[in-house]
């Protein structure tokens, strides 16, 4: 054990913004989302630089009505800049990225957890589980029906306000594996992410430590 590792941090240049469109309120079965983009794509270096504002609100039917928060983040932030001589810990609690298509949140894996009673009488969730053995748990140990709706839905978000934990599933055709998968999001340092698949026959990519790999793009071909 020991070493020194990366101190987690938060997002630095986010900005309450000025505008988000006419809705004040985010809709649970009419969707309200809003995102307006401003990026550059750097096809030698795979990164993004610019803005996106976004109201937060999903732009898929939700069982809940999430919060509507109006924000711009520009990328690549000064917390995550991947041109610092040595990597930064991504947050493993809260943002690490933004969806492309809504200008929603991307988390890391690791929820904030529930306590006994919020998705059933006898299950619970610690703080700094990842939400797949958070749900696996529950199969277990609950022994009434599951409140659902606190957990991820199809497009792998959930809560208020409203962000995203596991693949954008909605935001892609995830049942096309014959050719690499469309871009989805853009993390904090500028780096875009893609869906899950390579290409060639569904091949899935070979991926580092930090879940990333070098590697031919669309927008490079």
């Amino acid at each position: 054990g020991g070493g020194n590792f990366p101190a987690f941090t938060k997002p630095a240049n986010e900005v309450t913004a000025t505008t988000c469109g006419p809705a004040t309120t985010c809709g649970s079965s009419t969707p309200t989302p809003y995102v307006d983009r401003s990026l550059t794509y750097d096809s030698a270096s795979g990164r993004m630089t610019g803005t996106i504002t976004t109201n937060q609100c999903p732009d898929s039917a939700v069982t809940m009505t999430p919060a509507l928060k109006c924000i711009t983040q520009t990328f690549p932030d000064s917390a995550f800049d991947a041109t610092k001589t040595k990597p930064q810990g991504a947050p493993i609690l809260g943002r690490v990225a933004m969806a492309l298509k809504t200008g929603g949140e991307i988390y890391g894996p690791l929820d904030a957890g529930f306590t006994e009673g919020q998705l059933c009488t006898t299950g619970s969730c610690p703080g700094g589980s990842d939400l797949t053995s958070c749900e696996s748990n529950l199969e277990f140990t609950c022994t009434d029906a599951v409140n659902t709706d606190m957990l991820t839905d199809a497009c792998g978000g959930h809560a208020s306000p409203y962000h995203y934990h596991k693949d954008l599933a909605c935001h892609y055709d995830a049942t096309d594996a014959t050719k690499h998968s469309d871009p989805v999001g853009v993390a904090l340092d500028g780096y875009v992410i893609y869906g899950m698949y390579e290409g060639a026959e569904g091949a899935k990519p070979v991926l580092d430590a930090c879940n990333g790999h070098t590697g031919a793009v669309p927008a490079n071909a």
